[in-house]
């Protein structure tokens, strides 16, 4: 099994133009705050995807990465996307939801990689 979640936090807070459309907020699993807009994320999956004689050569890792926000979701969004494929993975869905009883809008990205061990 392959940890990706920290590289991806790490490239996601050093992006010079994402850590100002959040203003820094980005936080695995939950926010540390409701101050918005922000980002979390979580791993989704993480599989053995390739094996031979009892080793394992390549896994399946999906990642979701939560956009928050009382505007417009679709600037951050396009720079997580930037980002992640930058590091390789592929964009997957990326349904837009609004959450009457918050008033915020979530855009929920989910990107996977077929990562070599």
């Amino acid at each position: 099994m392959i940890n990706k979640i920290d590289e991806v936090i790490n490239a996601l807070k050093a992006d010079a133009t994402l850590t100002n459309l959040v203003n820094k907020r980005v936080y695995w699993l939950t926010s540390a705050n409701s101050t918005t807009p922000y980002i979390t994320l979580f791993e989704v999956t993480n599989s053995e995807a390739e094996s031979a004689d009892d080793e394992e050569y390549a896994d399946d890792i999906e990642i979701q990465v939560d956009v928050w926000s009382k505007g417009s979701t679709i600037p951050i969004a396009k720079q997580v996307q930037k980002v992640m494929r930058g590091l390789g993975f592929t964009h997957d869905a990326a349904p837009d939801e609004w959450l009457e009883d918050t008033k915020i809008y979530h855009k929920p990205l989910r990107f996977s990689i077929l990562q070599e061990v």
